[in-house]
C-alpha cells in the first residue's frame, strides 16, 4: 500500500512499549504496518528534542481513537508504560476514548505485574504474540479489534442532485424464499470466533437482495465519492461509507423511486420499518442466509476458498489452503463467481454493513423469527470480509463490528428490499 489515507479518514493510535526486546522490535513492526494500513501511530520515537514528555502524552492521548500497550515481562512493572496506561483510562472514564487494546508479548508470570497496571487492564482481552511469526497475526488482530476502521474523524459529504437513473434493473435482483437454517459456527470450524454460537433462524418473508454491493457510480448519484488509494472506477464497491450513509442512502433511493422509506428517526434512535416497501441494510441474519445459499460449510463455495472466488489477502489462506494473489484493493462487482442464488462477492472484496446492533447471539427454542438483533448497542455489524482480510474472516458465520459513524476502506453494504406487490 503505497499511498496514505487522507489525514481526516486515519485513525490515530497511541502505542505504549517498554525499551526491551522483543518488545522494541514489535512496536516497529506494529507503526510500520499500521501506518502502511493508512493510520498515525504515535510513539516515543516520534517526539521532538525539547518537548517535554508529560505535555506530549496528554495532548496525543486525548486525540487518539485507540490506545495500544504492549504489555511483557519488562513492562508490567515499567514506570512509563504504566503511566501512559493510567492516564489512558483517565481519558477512556471522562470520554469514552480511546479504546484500549492491550498486546501479551511472550510468557510472564501475572503475579509479577504491578498492582495499578493489573486493575488497570483488568477485564480487557489480549493479543497474543508468542514468536515474530505471530507480527502479523497481531496486526490482523487489531485491526480486527478496531472494527476495521480509519478513524472516527469523517470526511463531509457533498450532496449531489440526483436522476432517476439510480433505480437499478430487476436483473441485479435475486429473490430468497422464506425458510429456517442454521446461522453462525460449529464448535469444530477451523478459525471460529466465540461469539458464532451455532442456532436456528427462522426467516418468515422472502425478499429481494442486489446481488452485488452499491457501487461507486451508483453512490455518486446519490453523494459525492471519497477516493482511496488504490483504483476504483463506477463499477466497484463504494468505500468509506459509514453504517449512517448506508440507511441515508436506502431512504434517497426509496424515494427516488415513489416507495415508503424503511427508516425514520426516533428521537436519537433510527428505527426501521420491516414492513414498508423501500430499500434498506440486510439484517444480519438475512446476510448470513443469503450468503450461505444453503450451504453449512465455512464458505458458500464448501469447505475452502481461493482467490479465484473471493478477493481476500492471498497471503493468508485458510486452513492450510493454497497461498494466492493479494489484490490489494477492490475488484469490480461481479467479476468473481456467484453463490447459488447468483450473489456476487459474499465473501471478501468490502465488509458490508447490516442493520444489527452487535451482541452475544440469542439462542432459543423454537427459533426466533426475522431476528433483527438487540434494541440498541454501540457497534453495528459488519459481514463478509474484505480485500484486506485474511480468508479466515471472510467465513459466513465471521462477524465484524464498528461504530455506525465509522467510515473506512474496507466497508461498503448491499441493499434489500419487499418483493414489489401484485
Amino acid at each position: 500500500m503505497n499511498k496514505m489515507l487522507s489525514e481526516s479518514m486515519m485513525s490515530k493510535i497511541f502505542l505504549s512499549y517498554k525499551h526491551a526486546v522483543p518488545d522494541r522490535q514489535l512496536a516497529e513492526h506494529l507503526v510500520n504496518q499500521l501506518e502502511r494500513a493508512g493510520h498515525h501511530v504515535f510513539w516515543d520515537q516520534k517526539v521532538v528534542v525539547g518537548e517535554t514528555w508529560t505535555k506530549v502524552l496528554v495532548t496525543y492521548l486525548r486525540n487518539a481513537d485507540f490506545f495500544v500497550v504492549l504489555v511483557s515481562k519488562a513492562s508490567i512493572n515499567g514506570d512509563f508504560v504504566i503511566e501512559e496506561v493510567r492516564r489512558a483510562r483517565e481519558f477512556v472514564r471522562q470520554s469514552g476514548a480511546p479504546r484500549i487494546l492491550p498486546v501479551r508479548v511472550a510468557e510472564f508470570d501475572d503475579n509479577d505485574m504491578d498492582i495499578s497496571l493489573s486493575v488497570y487492564l483488568r477485564n480487557l482481552q489480549y493479543v497474543e504474540w508468542k514468536t515474530p511469526q505471530d507480527n502479523a497475526k497481531v496486526v490482523q488482530a487489531l485491526l480486527k479489534a478496531m472494527g476495521m476502521c480509519s478513524g472516527a474523524k469523517t470526511v463531509a459529504a457533498k450532496i449531489a442532485h440526483a436522476s432517476a437513473s439510480a433505480v437499478s434493473p430487476v436483473s441485479e435482483w435475486s429473490l430468497l424464499p422464506a425458510d429456517t437454517f442454521t446461522m453462525g459456527s460449529p464448535k469444530d470450524e477451523t478459525d471460529r470466533c466465540a461469539d458464532e454460537q451455532q442456532h436456528r433462524a427462522r426467516i418468515t418473508r422472502p425478499f429481494l437482495m442486489k446481488r452485488t454491493a452499491v457501487t461507486v457510480g451508483e453512490y455518486r448519484r446519490f453523494r459525492a465519492v471519497a477516493t482511496p488509494w488504490f483504483p476504483q472506477n463506477d463499477q466497484h464497491p463504494v468505500v468509506y461509507v459509514s453504517w449512517r450513509d448506508a440507511i441515508e442512502y436506502c431512504n434517497w433511493l426509496s424515494n427516488q423511486q415513489g416507495l415508503a422509506r424503511c427508516y425514520c428517526e426516533s428521537g436519537s434512535a433510527v428505527v426501521c420499518d420491516f414492513s414498508a416497501l423501500g430499500y434498506r441494510l440486510p439484517t444480519e441474519a438475512e446476510w448470513e442466509y443469503a450468503c450461505r445459499a444453503g450451504q453449512p460449510t465455512p464458505f458458500h463455495t464448501g469447505k475452502n476458498i481461493s482467490v479465484d472466488q473471493a478477493n481476500y489477502d492471498g497471503n493468508y489462506p485458510y486452513n492450510k489452503g493454497r497461498k494466492g494473489k493479494y489484490r490489494e484493493g477492490t475488484v469490480p462487482v461481479g467479476s468473481l463467481p456467484h453463490n447459488k442464488w447468483l450473489l456476487h462477492e459474499m465473501h471478501g472484496n468490502v465488509l458490508e454493513w447490516c442493520w444489527d446492533w452487535y451482541n452475544e447471539y440469542f439462542c432459543a427454542d423454537p427459533p426466533p423469527s426475522d431476528p433483527c438483533g438487540p434494541a440498541s448497542g454501540a457497534e453495528r455489524i459488519l459481514r463478509g470480509g474484505s480485500w484486506y482480510n485474511w480468508a479466515e474472516f471472510c467465513r459466513s458465520a465471521s462477524r465484524f463490528k464498528s461504530a455506525p459513524d465509522i467510515r473506512d476502506c474496507y466497508s461498503g453494504f448491499r441493499i434489500v428490499r419487499r418483493p414489489p406487490q401484485p
